[in-house]
């Protein structure tokens, strides 16, 4: 058994998930052999509806992030106040 990251992002808007909060509350989700979280329960519902959308969104997501990282060094932070504001 792999160990958990204790950070995932969510596939629906992008925003940075804490996987033990995210368990607690029911929005770890497992498809395909791969665990999902989400920031809430809306994101949750969305990826169930629509699984192949979001999680093509998501390896996009991940190669500009990459793609970033190479070339600035670094990622952006989604911080608690547009936590907020997406909920």
């Amino acid at each position: 058994m792999t160990d958990r990251p204790a950070q995932l992002i969510d596939p629906v808007c992008g925003m940075t998930v804490n996987v033990a909060g995210a368990e607690a509350a029911g929005l770890l989700l497992e498809h395909e052999d791969r665990t999902y979280g989400f920031c809430r329960d809306g994101c949750r519902r969305a990826f169930l509806e629509e699984p192949a959308t979001y999680i093509a969104q998501a390896e996009a997501a991940a190669a500009a992030a990459e793609e970033r990282v190479t070339s600035t060094g670094a990622l952006p932070v989604i911080d608690e106040g547009m936590r907020r504001w997406y909920e």
